[in-house]
């Protein structure tokens, strides 16, 4: 009986002909190779014509069952048990992708309508299948992950398999986000640190000033902290006049000369850092700015010289060198005085910056106008000083002088500081609180990684476009003869060296990811500050270092949805939450291993003055592509959300495992 199901099974599957023949042929004592043939080359077509070998997948051996037609005029057309004999064998996976692909072509709907040829197989995992591949089709939702759940629980352990189908394709390239990590309770406390150094303890504590209370003793303290301020201010402010009395009457450069060094500036950093700033989340008007920004002469950049183009600031000034000076910073630490605290504030302003101002008002105006250059980054404009210090005597006609090709260079480097500033994200902004740690050491830190990249290159010579695009080129469009590598300063972060140090401190409590995160995209958290600026509060000691621990979405009610939802596994949940049942209910808090918890950033746009214009918050497309994944997916994972174009700042997103 088994011989003859066997011929009667191949005479369906080939032909009686073709099995007539077979059964003619006398016994071989083995058989050829896979592809060898038999006989003598005389007899064999012409390669040409020899048949082309079929590649036979699992939905067209279904196909081909669903079509047969039986020779027997009694039989209907279609062997429905063997099709779906076929798609019983299968692991659950193959199934799952074999049935989608049936869906596709129509021939799924077709086998649903012979449910009865199941009768003798597992009607249960087919039935799981076919309602997976429905569910994925028609959109996962939580009702309909309610329904594969309790199929699971009947047609047995096959929740790896469907969870994977289900919880979408791979990942695609990471996004920018993806490498930054939530700060644990340690790194918040060295950040901390770093960033506030004066009124924060190693351990995170707030420490008060020396000098705030009413006793003599702090009373002495706030006097000899008045003192050495103004000391300090007085000798910096010595220190630097003659150079900008000197710079004051040096012959200027056209601004219209610095516009290659700017372009040249906003090149390199654009190589660096351009796919991660085009990234950031903004208003229409910051996207506008930002494409718009050229560094072109009377547009976005402007001398800073010029009272008609800078509008000199003493008390901005003498508060920079409070803040920077080197002396002035370690007496204000060694008080453990902050001026972002109320009192400390009064104290620096009223006893020592205004009585400092008014006696020196006029040369903190040069120094203003002479020693910096500034950028703004909500009017998208920049201003530096074009004052040529060097030999100004050209070697040779045609040629610029030395002095000019070093200013070109000098402007080169000071121009990439500026341009970074204007990528700076509105929330970062907020954010500093005033820190020129964070405004300046960031910045300056982000510069570094392009000079330090970059002028090795410019003084070996070895970027052609670089040094046209410096120095300009002569008529025949060539550069200028007699370059020297000395007309590009080496890197040095100058006033900024204890800013910078601050600022790597925060990377190497974090990450370099966190860090730019934070500068480009606004995402402090990831620093561990809160969008005020101040320290987010750090994780419980019992936090679960496999993940956050997560409230699941309404609706979610078992394992398997929700590591479905969060593209992670059943297996991996249960592991990382002990008494937790496949089959039981979900508790209020379950750590997900490899999910992120987004918070959303929003982006203000203002004028000058401050007033209100524009805001954008991140929307879903942004937020999915921050960790390169399908809108769906993110979607998907927090189905409680409707409007992903309008997200609430500071709202929390739920961002699955990649």
């Amino acid at each position: 009986m088994a011989l003859h199901a066997t011929i009667d099974s191949l005479q369906r599957s080939v032909g009686n002909a073709a099995v007539t023949a077979l059964l003619r042929r006398p016994p071989l004592d083995c058989a050829p190779p896979l592809g060898f043939d038999a006989r003598p080359a005389s007899r064999r077509p012409p390669v040409a014509l020899r048949p082309h070998v079929v590649n036979r997948t699992w939905d067209s051996d279904v196909v081909a069952a669903i079509n047969y037609k039986s020779r027997n005029p009694f039989a209907g057309a279609g062997d429905f048990e063997k099709a779906w004999g076929i798609l019983n064998h299968l692991n659950m996976a193959d199934m799952l992708t074999t049935m989608e692909s049936l869906h596709t072509s129509g021939n799924l709907a077709t086998l649903l309508k012979h449910m009865d040829a199941t009768k003798k197989l597992n009607v249960g995992r087919l039935l799981l299948g076919v309602h997976s591949v429905q569910l994925k089709r028609a959109g996962v939702d939580a009702a309909g992950l309610a329904r594969i759940a309790t199929e699971i629980a009947v047609a047995g352990d096959q929740a790896d398999a469907v969870e994977r189908y289900l919880g979408s394709g791979p990942a695609g390239a990471a996004g920018p986000l993806t490498g930054a990590g939530d700060p644990d309770a340690a790194a918040i406390a060295k950040v901390g640190a770093a960033l506030n150094p004066a009124s924060t303890s190693a351990t995170g504590a707030a420490v008060a000033w020396d000098g705030d209370g009413p006793t003599p003793a702090h009373k002495a303290k706030a006097k000899s902290l008045k003192h050495d301020l103004t000391a300090a201010l007085k000798a910096h402010l010595d220190r630097v006049m003659p150079l900008m009395r000197k710079k004051s009457k040096a012959p200027k450069l056209a601004m219209a000369k610095i516009e290659g060094a700017g372009k040249q500036s906003k090149r390199v950093v654009d190589d660096v850092f351009g796919s991660l700033t085009s990234a950031a989340a903004l208003t229409s008007g910051q996207h506008a700015g930002r494409a718009a920004f050229s560094y072109t002469a009377g547009v976005n950049l402007f001398d800073q010289t010029n009272p008609a183009h800078y509008k000199r600031d003493a008390e901005d000034c003498a508060n920079w060198m409070a803040e920077t000076d080197r002396a002035a910073s370690a007496a204000q630490l060694g008080q453990h005085f902050d001026k972002r605290r109320p009192v400390e504030a009064a104290f620096l302003n009223d006893q020592v910056l205004a009585p400092f101002v008014r006696l020196r008002k006029a040369d903190l105006e040069l120094y203003d106008a002479f020693g910096f250059a500034t950028a703004n980054p909500e009017t998208h404009t920049v201003n530096t000083t074009p004052q040529i210090m060097g030999d100004n005597k050209p070697s040779k006609a045609g040629v610029p002088a030395p002095g000019e090709r070093q200013l070109l260079w000098h402007e080169w480097q000071t121009l990439v500081h500026e341009y970074i500033h204007t990528l700076e994200h509105p929330a970062f902004g907020e954010a500093a609180q005033g820190r020129r740690a964070m405004k300046e050491g960031f910045c300056e830190m982000l510069t570094k990684a392009v000079l330090t990249k970059y002028i090795p290159l410019a003084q070996a010579d070895g970027d052609a476009a670089l040094r046209i695009g410096v120095e300009g080129s002569d008529p025949s469009g060539k550069a200028f003869p007699d370059f020297d590598a000395k007309f590009v300063p080496n890197y040095s972060s100058r006033a900024y060296a204890q800013y910078v140090v601050q600022a790597e401190a925060v990377q190497a409590a974090t990450s370099p990811e966190a860090v730019r995160a934070a500068f480009f995209l606004g995402h402090v958290e990831l620093i561990g500050l809160q969008p005020d600026g101040d320290l987010l509060t750090a994780p419980g000691a019992g936090a679960s270092p496999s993940g956050p621990a997560i409230t699941p979405p309404t609706g979610i009610t078992t394992v398997f949805a929700l590591a479905t939802i969060t593209r992670t596994s059943s297996s991996s949940i249960l592991a990382a939450n002990a008494g937790l049942k496949v089959d039981g209910s979900l508790p209020a808090s379950v750590v997900v291993p490899g999910v992120r918890l987004h918070r959303v950033v929003e982006s203000k746009e203002t004028t000058p003055t401050g007033r209100a214009l524009d805001k954008h918050s991140e929307t879903g497309a942004e937020i999915a592509a921050l960790y390169g994944l399908a809108v769906d997916d993110v979607m998907r994972a927090n189905p409680t959300i409707t409007n992903w174009t309008s997200l609430a700042p500071g709202v929390t997103i739920l961002i699955p495992a990649r």
